[in-house]
């Protein structure tokens, strides 16, 4: 291999997701920059809706991507981990994996038919600003 340019090394990138909508107020400090396996795992959920594959990409959005976040469940702080991904409201951790996703690629990223974030379901629909550092 040439040395030509040297060692490449990458800084991870992260966004800040604000809400808006109906989870108005709720804020998330995510990676941008995930390995490859996160990303399928995303993909996957995208175009299916097998339980086991939507609950595997929601474990490794709490583990590879969260970094923080501001959720509070029933008055107490929800761990920004696996485990407080997968007990947190289905609406809001919907529009969350969809608001991730177009920080990403910066563009809307369609969930799968039936969900509850689905284009055209509500009258306000839930975005994100999202921040990159």
């Amino acid at each position: 291999m040439s040395k030509k340019n040297g060692r490449w090394s990458a800084s991870p990138r992260s966004c800040v997701l604000e809400l808006t909508g109906d989870f108005a107020g709720a804020e998330a400090r995510c990676r941008l920059d995930v390995g490859m396996g996160a990303y399928l795992a995303f993909q996957r959920l995208v175009e299916s809706q097998e339980p086991n594959l939507v609950e595997e990409a929601c474990q490794r959005f709490g583990d590879e991507v969260l970094e923080e976040w501001n959720i509070d469940l029933d008055g107490q702080p929800l761990p920004a981990t696996a485990e407080g991904f997968l007990r947190m409201p289905t609406a809001l951790a919907l529009a969350m994996i969809q608001a991730w996703g177009e920080a990403m690629t910066g563009t809307p990223a369609p969930l799968g038919e039936g969900s509850p974030s689905s284009q055209g379901d509500s009258p306000e629909p839930t975005t994100a600003k999202a921040e990159v550092s």
